[in-house]
């Protein structure tokens, strides 16, 4: 029986390291035009829209924080992250970023342009 209960446990712990990463309240921003982009030394960067964040996140004038580790962004994923919103702010197109509003940072994840 005690092994059960070890084996059990074990079991419980390997599927819980195998549980996807979600973000604890994922927040959609409303469509936006980007305003501006804010680069950092370690490859995080920022972005600002016209849309009003949560009064939860440090830079609630608008910008969005994107680091690699945060949310699941890889290092691969932030450049195209950054891609898409050099691209909007270039474009005049607006954006809606999934972020997390529960960190005081409001690490982003997902960005998308619209029409």
């Amino acid at each position: 029986m005690k092994h059960i209960r070890i084996w059990s446990a074990l079991v419980a712990a390997l599927l819980a390291l195998q549980a996807p990463v979600v973000l604890a309240n994922p927040v959609w921003t409303n469509a936006a035009p980007v305003t501006h982009i804010e680069a950092v030394q370690d490859g995080t960067f920022l972005v600002y829209t016209s849309a009003s964040v949560s009064s939860n996140c440090v830079t609630a004038s608008g910008g969005l924080y994107f680091q690699v580790g945060a949310n699941t962004v890889t290092s691969d994923g932030i450049k195209t992250l950054l891609t898409l919103a050099m691209s909007a702010l270039v474009s005049g197109k607006t954006v809606q970023v999934l972020y997390d509003d529960t960190a005081p940072t409001c690490y982003a994840k997902f960005i998308q342009i619209n029409q």
